[in-house]
């Protein structure tokens, strides 16, 4: 049976928790009973706000979890809950109620104030405990330790030890309730998408892996850590410490495309990699350890449509453009004029110089590849352009089409009327 009360447990209180409940598993076990645990329920994402501004400066997540407690019943008697006797400074009796966390009844009031009494021996003693028992039909009694055998006419124990382990349990779960500074903080999902799409733009795409392999050039970060590093900017500006760019509006609609994609991959896909990306976008928060799956998204949804426009156009053939040689969009005289493309990807490619590849088509189907610098101005994935530059070389790609190499190119972005 499931307690109906949940315990809110930090984060990173979870690991601690868990291990005192396998403990007391292992005690069960070797005694051959069934020990309450506990069933994970879901979270709740908790913001953590500034004092001062109000403003959320990150949040804390909270595993909720119920107990699970096997049914123990004896005669038609079940535990209901345990009674320990103390007193007030009086020496007046006042005692701590603990109910069975799947009991639902409720409990005569003056249990909280009674003696340590048993309606079994009819005995007042000196006991530390009482157990509340409760007949099928609706009985209910209240009887001393010592007497539960004799009440029930069975061994006892297996109910007694339950009624040990349940306050063991409960005292854990309240035990690690408190508290968050073990917990790892997390962050907006959607902001860090937000500037991973804006990071995108601005340098192209870089993972963490290709940017260790690229020996961590200085003056380069992988894009998730650029959106890391903004989303979690709380200023002040300084020169060291500047403020995160301005996000547009292509740069949302990005984010939420990438989430969309995200939470729309199938459950039984075959990647774990997408499996992955689906898990950590399933959430509205993400940790730093998390935010480099979760920043792929954008690099994975625009992977996708160019997957896509790749595999609308392959009945189109790709030939190559010009001669090599010719300069397009030239100052000399009948020099050719630029031709229009269309974005397909940019990939970054590492290096010192932090080169990109920008793969582009036009509307014939020509395949047209440009070896970018870093500081090259390169329209977003998906827009159209105008392209100039001077044709390197041709060659045929690995779908054995025609490909053009371009180089010392500039793109002017085609602005659509309307």
């Amino acid at each position: 049976m499931s307690d109906l009360h949940l315990y809110r447990i930090p984060e990173g209180n979870v690991p601690s928790l868990r291990a005192k409940v396998a403990a007391l598993a292992r005690r069960a076990e070797k005694l051959g009973v069934s020990a309450p645990s506990l069933i994970e329920e879901g979270y709740e994402d908790v913001p953590v706000r500034c004092p001062v501004t109000g403003s959320t400066l990150r949040y804390t997540r909270l595993v909720l979890f119920s107990m699970d407690v096997p049914e123990v019943r004896l005669a038609g008697w079940a535990l209901a809950a345990t009674i320990d006797h103390c007193v007030d400074t009086g020496s007046v009796p006042l005692n701590i109620i603990r109910t069975n966390p799947t009991w639902t009844g409720t409990l005569p009031v003056a249990y909280r104030t009674d003696k340590a009494t048993c309606d079994h021996c009819r005995t007042r003693r000196s006991r530390t405990s009482t157990f509340v028992l409760q007949h099928e039909d609706g009985r209910m009694a209240r009887v001393g330790r010592q007497c539960v055998g004799d009440f029930l006419g069975h061994d006892a124990e297996q109910l007694l030890r339950q009624a040990s382990w349940v306050t063991e349990l409960r005292g854990h779960c309240e035990e690690n309730e408190g508290g968050f500074g073990r917990d790892p903080s997390r962050f907006d999902l959607r902001d860090l998408l937000v500037y991973a799409a804006n990071a995108l733009r601005s340098y192209g795409w870089l993972s963490r892996s290709k940017h260790r392999e690229a020996g961590s050039p200085t003056g380069t970060l992988p894009t998730a850590d650029w959106a890391f590093k903004w989303t979690t900017w709380r200023g002040p500006e300084t020169r060291t410490n500047p403020a995160p760019p301005v996000p547009t509006d292509d740069d949302r609609a990005l984010a939420d495309e990438a989430l969309d994609w995200a939470r729309g991959l199938p459950v039984d896909t075959e990647s774990d990699y997408l499996h992955n990306v689906r898990a950590v976008c399933s959430g509205g928060t993400v940790t730093e350890r998390e935010a480099g799956i979760a920043a792929s998204a954008v690099n994975g949804v625009l992977r996708e449509k160019e997957q896509a426009r790749l595999r609308a156009r392959e009945e189109l053939p790709s030939l190559f453009v010009g001669k090599v040689g010719d300069r397009f969009g030239g100052a000399k005289k009948g020099s050719p004029p630029p031709f229009s493309v269309m974005l397909l990807g940019v990939h970054d490619l590492g290096g010192e110089f932090g080169t990109r590849l920008v793969r582009m088509q036009t509307p014939e189907g020509n395949l047209v590849n440009w070896f970018a610098s870093a500081s090259a101005n390169v329209p977003a994935v998906g827009k159209d352009a105008l392209l100039s530059g001077t044709v390197k070389e041709h060659r045929m790609n690995k779908r054995q089409k025609q490909e053009t190499t371009m180089t010392r190119c500039s793109l002017e972005l085609v602005v659509s009327e309307g």
